[in-house]
């Protein structure tokens, strides 16, 4: 999923401005993550048009404006739709 999503550059064109974001969920993070104080774990969902393309987790660093977490500064993807096909890891989200 990590290696569909970074060769699609999905990341890239959100921060680019090409894709519309929608936060699913916005908590505070677990002490067991490991993160900096004040640090947000988030589920974020993003879209082409009216077209949900890919869902990620991510720790958001607020202070910063940084996404932290893997160590790789990248958010975790969940789910990427591609070419008509859905890839997702976590059959719970919405």
């Amino acid at each position: 999923m990590r290696r569909r999503f970074n060769e699609g550059l999905y990341y890239e064109r959100a921060l680019a401005g090409e894709l519309r974001m929608e936060k699913l969920s916005d908590e505070p993070a677990p002490k067991k993550a490991g993160q900096r104080r004040g640090a947000r774990s988030q589920i974020v969902a993003y879209f082409d048009g009216n077209t949900k393309v890919w869902v990620v987790h991510q720790y958001w660093h607020r202070h910063s404006g940084t996404v932290g977490g893997s160590g790789k500064k990248r958010p975790d993807p969940r789910m990427i739709y591609e070419n008509g096909t859905i890839y997702q890891l976590d059959k719970t989200l919405p």
